[in-house]
């Protein structure tokens, strides 16, 4: 059997409802199984294609299961459909469940159960204690006005509940709604943000509102630190809105603020109410700032030559130089004197024959001169070098210079090769000859040794 009527899974089907379906094609007669969900029984045998329950109860889910019998008596099991009927109570209460009605009177009303002949009312302020107002085939009833109940008026700040009980047809079967509520508010503020005692970032930006009381026209609003000044305060001009902006407030401090609600001639007094802003968070410590590196040392000039001799490109190529300075004791000048030394490498010295193990050989005048020869006053850089075409150097000779290149007495021709090394007492250049400034003197002849006496006869 196919396409049951009610659906399978409809719901708020009528209790009068009668069940039917599509045979299958080879079908000659159905066994029919019906009754409550999980209490599904057999009904019998039929060819008819409809079922009469006669009469399905409210609130409801009931299941049924139609097989399919062909002529040799081959059996179909058909699905289990299932379906539901109308809960049978009232519905759809007006005031809405829980609203808020901003009046002393108001007209009750709801929607039907399905079956319903009667509606029984019940009304009160203790939800567990509701009175039996009387029965009603109308579906609304008037509260808070002559007439109806409660005839002097809602009361303020009250929460009322009531219930619909429909009573069917018979005059026996009911159906109890849910008990509903609704409210009438106070005649003064309520409802403050920030909330009474509400705790708030040091920082926050405050509005003060509120929920108006009862037919108040007008607001009047107090607010301050002391909470007794606020509660005996009196004379505040009166607000339109529901908002006050408290201006700047201070953090790690409580406020009280109260609102009287206006409503001409009468004047309610509002309760106070609190908040506090957090203290200010302590700011955090400056981090310590780090240590500046101590600066690295800079070398004086003899301290370079030896440095520069030790490591990088030009090691192992100034040995002959630091010879020639040890043997004349010129050690101190170069490590306080601020002078400009123009240094030979090894290749310039060897040029002459002279090596760090025999430059100490040569007469201690002329190697201290020839030193000399080498430096001249002040730091001179290659740029203050360049620009002029002699310099006066520490022995009092010249040494002409064009083009990097410096010429010395005897004509003799010196390229400067490294420029600007920097000491802290001047600068060093490298250069690829040796600057003389007259020829060396000639070595004294070795003495000829005396002859060997004869021997005796």
């Amino acid at each position: 059997a196919t396409e049951p009527d009610p659906a399978d899974g409809a719901v708020d089907v009528p209790v009068d409802a009668v069940l039917s379906w599509t045979a299958g094609a080879t079908a000659a007669s159905h066994d029919v199984y019906f009754g409550a969900a999980g209490a599904m029984e057999y009904i019998g045998n039929q060819v008819e294609t409809t079922f009469d329950p006669c009469g399905l109860a409210y609130a409801a889910i009931y299941e049924w299961q139609v097989d399919a019998i062909e002529e040799d008596g081959t059996t179909h099991p058909g699905a289990v459909w299932s379906f539901s009927t109308p809960s049978g109570q009232a519905s759809n209460p007006d005031p809405a469940d829980g609203a808020v009605i901003e009046a002393t009177s108001t007209v009750l009303s709801w929607t039907a159960g399905d079956g319903a002949g009667m509606h029984d009312v019940y009304f009160g302020t203790d939800p567990d204690a509701l009175a039996y107002q009387g029965s009603q085939t109308k579906m609304e009833l008037m509260v808070g006005m002559p007439g109806g109940l409660v005839p002097d008026g809602l009361a303020a700040d009250t929460t009322y509940y009531w219930q619909i009980v429909e009573v069917e047809t018979d005059g026996i079967t009911v159906h109890e709604s849910p008990v509903w509520s609704f409210s009438v508010p106070p005649v003064t503020a309520y409802d403050p943000s920030p909330a009474d005692g509400e705790e708030l970032a040091s920082d926050a930006v405050v509005e003060l509102s509120w929920t108006a009381g009862l037919g108040a026209k007008l607001h009047a609003v107090y607010l301050g630190d002391d909470p007794n000044a606020v509660a005996e305060a009196e004379g505040a001009a009166p607000l339109l809105t529901t908002t006050f902006d408290p201006g700047a407030l201070e953090a790690g401090m409580t406020y009280y603020w109260r609102v009287d609600e206006v409503s001409p001639p009468d004047t309610n007094k509002g309760a106070v109410w609190s908040f506090s802003l957090a203290a200010a968070p302590e700011p955090e410590p400056e981090p310590e700032p780090e240590p500046e590196p101590e600066p690295e040392p800079v070398p004086n000039l003899l301290e370079l030559v030896v440095l520069l001799n030790t490591e990088g490109d030009l090691a192992g190529t100034l040995d002959t130089l630091i010879a020639a300075v040890t043997a004349v004791e010129l050690s101190e000048g170069l490590a306080t004197d601020n002078v400009t030394v123009f240094a030979p490498t090894d290749d310039a010295f060897a040029a002459l024959e002279l090596t760090d193990e025999n430059v100490g050989q040569l007469d201690p005048e002329y190697l201290y001169g020839l030193l000399l020869y080498h430096a001249t006053e002040g730091s001179l850089l290659a740029a203050d070098v360049l620009v002029v075409d002699h310099l006066t150097m520490l022995n009092g000779g010249n040494v002409n210079q064009f083009v990097g290149v410096l010429t010395d007495n005897l004509g003799r021709k010196a390229q400067i090769t490294v420029t600007d090394l920097e000491a802290s007492n001047g600068v060093v250049h490298v250069i690829n000859s040796v600057l003389l400034p007259q020829l060396p003197p000639e070595p004294e002849p070795e003495p000829e040794p005396e002859p060997e006496p004869e021997p005796e006869a």
